[in-house]
């Protein structure tokens, strides 16, 4: 990842670039600016992925930059650093959506500590990102054959396919039951029960089930995430109970499914 320090103090830079280990942050490239047009110019030539913003400077402070990079669509994950503990200060940091609000002087293991724990927040934000893409390509494709199957005509197969869509949508939410897919379709969750078995053989929380397990075999086939990524992606909140559902399905557990 990369890593911007924007501090008009350039002794205190020069001190935090070598005191703080920023490859054990995760961290594969420092750029550093004193000023806040050296940052934009930085920004609009570098994908920044984390900024470490000093609030007092010169000309223009810390807060009013991350106003104008906020305004102007960039989303690096922000620590704010001040040596005054100003409320106003927080209040705009937190507006600002800042990961962290750092009063100096700290010792800088305690610089390196946040700047992992933002590292590995982005970090797993991306993977779920990365199993969300994966799943919904997997949807879109889905929900393409349905369309080649079905056209655009109203059966008892095409309210069958409606469910199956709506869960396929929804397959990350850990809520969905019967009674909210009936709810969305407009029947009787137990009508719609009777209907969807008469259509397809089986009921809407087996297919449910399935439809997860299918989703996540597939994000687990592609490889690079992680299981819990994987799981989170399609509605479990707990891993582990992730784990033994997979299991029933495939006969095997998804670290081992991965392998093979």
């Amino acid at each position: 990842m990369r890593l911007l320090i924007l501090d008009d103090e350039v002794l205190s830079v020069e001190i935090m670039l070598k005191k703080v280990d920023w490859e054990a942050c995760g961290i594969d490239e420092v750029l550093v600016a004193y000023h806040a047009e050296g940052a934009r110019e930085i920004l609009k030539n570098s994908p920044i992925d984390i900024i470490l913003c000093d609030i007092e400077m010169p000309g223009e402070n810390g807060i009013e930059f991350m106003q104008w990079a906020r305004k102007n669509g960039y989303e690096m994950a922000c620590i704010f650093l001040t040596c005054h503990a100003k409320f106003e200060y927080a209040q705009e940091a937190v507006r600002l959506s800042s990961k962290d609000y750092i009063l100096l002087p700290v010792p800088y293991d305690v610089i390196t500590d946040k700047v992992k724990t933002v590292v590995k927040e982005l970090a797993w934000q991306r993977e779920r990102e990365r199993a969300a893409d994966i799943g919904n390509k997997w949807i879109r494709e889905k929900q393409e054959q349905t369309k080649k199957l079905y056209g655009e005509a109203r059966s008892k197969a095409q309210l069958a396919e409606d469910v199956k869509s709506y869960i396929a949508k929804n397959v990350s939410e850990p809520k969905m039951s019967v009674q909210s897919i009936a709810e969305y379709i407009g029947l009787n969750g137990d009508y719609l029960g009777v209907l969807f078995r008469q259509e397809t053989g089986t009921t809407i929380n087996k297919y449910l089930v399935e439809t997860r397990m299918e989703i996540a075999a597939q994000m687990l086939r592609k490889g690079g995430v992680s299981i819990s990524a994987v799981a989170d992606a399609v509605g479990y909140e707990n891993a582990s109970y992730f784990s033994t559902s997979f299991k029933k399905v495939y006969g095997c557990t998804p670290a081992k499914y991965s392998k093979e």
